[in-house]
């Protein structure tokens, strides 16, 4: 089993920190580790800490003075260098945590091993301070797994986070606008997200309302769905969840036609296999209607083409671009796929039609580099050989006339003997 350590930054607030310590221990987690980095010197925050030591196998408690030069990254660093677990959290006094996330948290690290686990809870630790069962909590219970940034928080594996500046530990780093750009610099190939299902509507109506804000959108979503090397948890579900009541939403601003349409051009729902699809739309609550166009309209994206002035424009031409010209390959791409397309591999070809310029199915980054990569070698192997051949027919060639040449001066003398 993985051991999380846990970081809480206190503060004044001696109510708060006990809820949240009080929801740790609820979980009943054996591999937890908890370090509170006091930036107080008050002695009731000494005392209440002092009465949840013997509740946990590792709890250390430290006092750091609240300076400026007590900045993010400085508690990040200090939080590393003081906790042993595996994956290491970062989280105010004011969380809470609902009753299973950490043996969720647990168990994706233990199967999955990603580099940063993202998961949610609520922010408001004082509605959680009584019994979960309680009367009163049941509607802050259906409020832990918001997907608001602001209840956004992450856990590290350790030896991803050595040396990495990861300031902003909480809240500021999350990811905003549901952009992974900063989880890619980070250098980050692998990642969890666990959200509430419903939870990540991307879109406000207000907004939408042209197809250029559509497709951006869109493209938000696919950019969470493509994201290469992401173990999404319970996620992808919910993003066609909120993805189709987004679009049911829109019917009566632009009507079903216009939204088909947008539907249609935004390749998002081809994403899914149509079990999938099915068993989604059917556990919505929706009209057989509603039901019967969403169907419709999934039907309509997995039969439909994409047709592109230049298909390498469309996928990471700068990329490819230097990676053909620093290989040798030509200055124009077009030119190295037109060599050698009828010596593709039959994988290749299925997934791009270069000659007509057909999309048949989205093409990821990675694999349509590494099988640039994969071609260039082949190309540069085929002239290897090409060369190597035809300067073994020259020699053999030349070897033949050398013979050839023998054979008749031999003939000549032997002529020129008999007529002797």
């Amino acid at each position: 089993m993985s051991m999380i350590s846990i970081v809480i930054i206190s503060g004044t607030s001696v109510s708060n920190l006990g809820a949240c310590l009080q929801s740790i221990l609820r979980q009943q987690c054996k591999d937890i580790e908890i370090l509170v980095l006091s930036l107080s010197t008050e002695n009731e925050n000494v005392q209440l800490v002092n009465t949840f030591r013997d509740y946990f196998t590792g709890f250390r408690f430290i006092c750091v003075p609240d300076t400026p030069q007590i900045n993010s990254q400085f508690i990040f660093e200090l939080g590393l260098k003081n906790t042993l677990g595996d994956y290491i959290g970062f989280i105010d006094e004011s969380d809470c945590f609902c009753p299973t996330i950490l043996g969720k948290l647990s168990s994706i690290a233990d199967s999955h091993q990603p580099d940063i686990i993202f998961f949610s809870h609520n922010n408001d630790a004082l509605d959680l301070a009584g019994n979960y069962d309680n009367e009163s909590n049941r509607a802050a219970k259906k409020n832990l797994l918001k997907s608001d940034p602001d209840k956004l928080r992450k856990l590290y594996r350790r030896d991803f986070s050595s040396g990495k500046n990861l300031s902003k530990y909480t809240m500021e780093s999350c990811v905003q606008s549901h952009s992974l750009h900063w989880v890619s610099t980070l250098k980050a190939v692998s990642m969890s997200i666990i959200p509430a299902v419903g939870s990540y509507n991307l879109a406000d109506l207000n907004e939408f309302e042209n197809e250029g804000k559509f497709q951006q959108i869109a493209d938000q979503y696919l950019l969470l769905f493509d994201y290469i090397n992401i173990t999404f948890v319970e996620y992808k579900y919910d993003l066609l969840v909120s993805w189709l009541l987004y679009l049911l939403r829109l019917r009566p601003l632009h009507g079903d036609k216009k939204i088909a349409a947008l539907c249609i051009k935004s390749n998002f729902l081809s994403r899914y296999k149509e079990q999938d699809f099915y068993k989604v739309t059917e556990s919505l609550n929706l009209g057989k209607g509603e039901r019967n166009l969403l169907r419709e309209w999934y039907s309509y994206c997995n039969k439909k083409k994409f047709r592109v002035p230049h298909v390498l424009n469309q996928l990471l031409p700068v990329q490819l671009y230097q990676y053909a010209k620093n290989n040798d390959s030509g200055n124009v791409l077009q030119k190295l796929f037109d060599r050698i397309y009828f010596r593709l591999p039959d994988t290749i070809k299925l997934l791009v039609d270069f000659p007509k310029k057909n999309i048949r199915k989205r093409v990821s980054n990675r694999e349509l580099l590494e099988a640039l990569e994969s071609l260039t070698k082949q190309s540069k192997f085929d002239r290897y050989m090409s060369m190597i051949n035809e300067d073994c027919e020259k020699k053999i060639t030349k070897h033949l006339s050398e013979i050839k040449q023998e054979l008749t001066q031999l003939k000549n003398s032997k002529f020129t003997e008999n007529l002797d």
